[in-house]
């Protein structure tokens, strides 16, 4: 049985701190800068109506498109030829703003929806390859490629052409009512941005790095294909969440080829040489080799041609309005010095605009550099963000080896001049509000900091996120006390270092804010032990399952915790919603009859000492009130859905459930009097329809529902 070491930390830190000044590895590159829409940070995934395929939002940014010549010799040594290679020059810095790309392919039943409703043809025959003198399939179409396809395998034999129909419909499907506007939102990507989200942020070959022998790992090409496509998103996500970037299918831009970058255009727009140019399609296939799936590798054909390797995705044009009106400034290295005189080093990512801040402490194996990506976003979302490499690690310096045992006894919690020394540097810088700071920490060094550090500075810090690692018994009190706290849990069961998955339940269930919240990636067995978290790297092996080493294996998780930080440092301070795990123990007490009354009470405690207060989610509560009803206790239903209202006055979706609970007691003016509200508050749109869903769709089933409510009070008055 495993044991939880919480109070041997310590013990455990000395003896990984032993191995300070050996070389770490940074996961994150530095060069990939981000920003943010309003309101769907990158990594977002959306999807805009029920035939619409999921979009992720791209960070805004700068890159280098192109190959080096390094690059173009290496792939005549695999497969090109210098002329081949020659339209991928010259290099050239492209800077775009933010926007959205299909987070797949387009798919064969998306595509499917179009052509049944469009009655669009087919055609009768696509080539077997964009090989010069590939044969055509006489019959082959996108609904016989001449292999098996499921509907999630991306659709093929399309051309340009196709793909620009498919557009136009799903645009005609959005524009709203009355709009005289062609122009939609959805389009093919530029040549530039399909690059710039291929790289995802890498300079390097592939965007999983420069080996050509590792790409079974992570695209379907030549190699693993078996001769055909397969299903979308069954290999990894690059890191900005995308799949299927290499192989599978060639993806369709909009772009007209040219034979140089020469007169391309530098601000993520598409070339448009004329209307019968061939267009650049890219990423490479499951019939060809490895080398085509390097990020800079360009094809092209005519806009009416159809193959067995063709698809494409989506881009989407976001709002102006969602669009930062400046980019943040470069991030920036600066000297901090503690009150014993250590030198550290630190990296800040300043916001556009004032705004909170974040300091974010590594775990013990890395750098503050592993930061740099979710730091870039952070900075993009409005949220002014610092990186600390703590003393002894990265480029800080350390006295630690000069302490003796009973010095080095008195730093049981760390080093908290050093993370103070952070903490004073974030807050004096201009725009940042002092008193709205976060925190993020990784493993066990970075999650002791920062609870302890959130523990004597409880007026500042508002929001923590804590990702696998422990602290000590008066950091868990503390995360007991700190009843108002949101706080953010991440780990893994593949982490390396058991066993961490049971000191972050721990941290987890200890807890006691209603909205802290769990993200627990599952496997199907724990990583075995093999060594305590320590600088020695060769100790370990690193598999992504510890820290910020999660990132790239869970390329979702940045874009988790950039969310995080602008629900509880932005829209909502010092708040998060409430979450139906944290709240086990107020919504077990609701399934008990007569135990609103009780529940009661806690929230009027709660609201006593922070007005804005939530026990548990509206929805869970709303279940509950409602099975009370079905099984016809109307009195305990109706009791839930009053408490329901005092949590969410504002909820036309709440007044909506005591309206029609007070018509099946008879007891008419109550049902009348919050039907009537419930319908003013759908008619003001001065708040949302509830606080876990305003879509228009759910809008328009509780109006019906509440006109249906009069209709029958007016029936039962004649």
């Amino acid at each position: 049985m495993k044991q939880i070491q919480i109070f041997l930390l310590w013990a455990v830190l000395i003896l990984a701190l032993t191995a300070f000044g050996q070389d770490t590895k940074s996961v994150a590159d530095a060069s990939a800068p981000a920003a943010a829409t309003s309101g769907r940070p990158p990594g977002t995934v959306f999807r805009d109506c029920p035939d619409c395929p999921e979009m992720v939002v791209v960070p805004a940014g700068n890159f280098t498109m192109g190959s080096s010549a390094s690059e173009k010799s290496w792939a005549a040594t695999h497969g090109a030829n210098a002329e081949s290679v020659s339209d991928e020059s010259p290099q050239h810095k492209v800077s775009l703003p933010s926007f959205a790309l299909g987070k797949y392919d387009v798919t064969r039943d998306e595509y499917a929806a179009f052509a049944r409703e469009t009655g669009h043809p087919a055609g009768n025959e696509c080539y077997e390859s964009s090989m010069p003198k590939s044969n055509k399939r006489s019959g082959a179409s996108w609904q016989n490629p001449g292999f098996n396809q499921t509907e999630r395998d991306p659709v093929t034999c399309v051309s340009w052409q196709d793909a620009r129909a498919y557009i136009a419909w799903l645009n005609a499907k959005l524009r709203r009512p009355g709009s005289t506007s062609g122009d939609g939102t959805y389009r093919l990507p530029s040549e530039s941005e399909w690059e710039y989200a291929a790289r995802a942020g890498t300079t390097t070959r592939f965007w999983w790095g420069d080996d050509d022998g590792s790409a079974a790992s992570y695209a379907w090409y030549k190699g693993n294909s078996g001769g055909q496509t397969h299903p979308v998103g069954s290999k990894p996500a690059n890191h900005f969440g995308l799949y299927d970037m290499a192989g599978d299918v060639w993806q369709w831009t909009e772009d007209c080829y040219a034979e140089s970058y020469a007169n391309a255009p530098m601000d993520g727009s598409a070339s448009e040489a004329g209307k019968d140019c061939l267009r650049v399609d890219r990423g490479g296939s499951w019939l060809y080799p490895a080398w085509l799936l390097r990020a800079a590798t360009r094809e092209r054909n005519a806009a009416g041609y159809r193959d067995v390797i063709m698809g494409f995705r989506l881009a989407r044009t976001l709002p102006l309005e969602a669009q930062p009106s400046q980019q943040p400034s470069a991030p920036r290295v600066v000297d901090l010095k503690t009150p014993d005189g250590t030198l550290l080093k630190a990296t800040y990512f300043a916001a556009a605009k004032p705004g909170p801040g974040v300091l974010l402490l590594h775990q013990i194996n890395r750098t503050r550099k592993s930061w740099d990506q979710l730091a870039a976003q952070l900075a993009a979302a409005g949220i002014n963000t610092l990186t600390l490499d703590m003393r002894g690690f990265g480029e800080s310096g350390t006295r630690w080896e000069k302490l003796s045992d009973a010095e080095r006894g008195k730093h049981r919690h760390g080093w908290p001049d050093d993370v103070d020394a952070a903490l004073q540097y974030l807050i004096a810088q201009p725009g940042v509000n002092r008193d709205m700071i976060g925190l993020g920490g990784a493993g066990w060094l970075g999650v002791l900091y920062s609870v302890e550090a959130a523990r004597r500075h409880p007026t500042e810090i508002k929001s923590l996120v804590l990702m696998s690692g422990e602290t000590l018994r008066d950091g868990l009190q503390f995360l007991h006390e700190a009843r108002q706290l949101p706080e953010l849990f991440v780990f893994s069961d593949d982490d390396e270092y058991p066993p961490t998955q049971d000191a972050m339940k721990l941290l987890y269930v200890t807890a006691s804010s209603p909205s802290k919240k769990l993200v627990h990636y599952s496997a199907t067995q724990d990583a075995p032990w093999v060594w305590y978290e320590t600088s020695d790297i060769s100790k370990v092996p690193a598999h992504g399952g510890h820290g910020t080493d999660m990132f790239p294996v869970h390329p979702e998780l940045p874009g988790i915790i950039v969310h995080w930080f602008v629900t509880t440092l932005i829209k909502t301070p010092g708040h998060a919603p409430a979450e139906t795990l944290a709240a086990a123990s107020v919504l077990n007490q609701l399934q008990i009859p007569g135990g609103a009354t009780q529940v009661r009470q806690q929230l009027l405690e709660a609201r006593g000492k922070d007005p804005r207060a939530q026990l548990w989610p509206e929805v869970a509560a709303d279940i509950i009130g409602a099975s009370y009803q079905r099984e016809g206790d109307i009195k305990n239903a109706i009791e839930i859905f009053k408490l329901n209202l005092l949590a969410y006055r504002d909820s036309a979706d709440a007044h909506y459930n005591l309206a029609d609970a007070y018509l099946k007691d008879g007891q008419k003016d109550l049902a009348r009097q919050y039907a009537e509200k419930a319908l003013a508050l759908l008619d003001s749109h001065t708040a949302p329809l509830s606080s876990w869903s305003d879509t228009e769709q759910r809008r328009g089933e509780i109006r019906r529902g509440v006109q249906d409510t009069l209709k029958k009070l007016a029936e039962r008055d004649q």
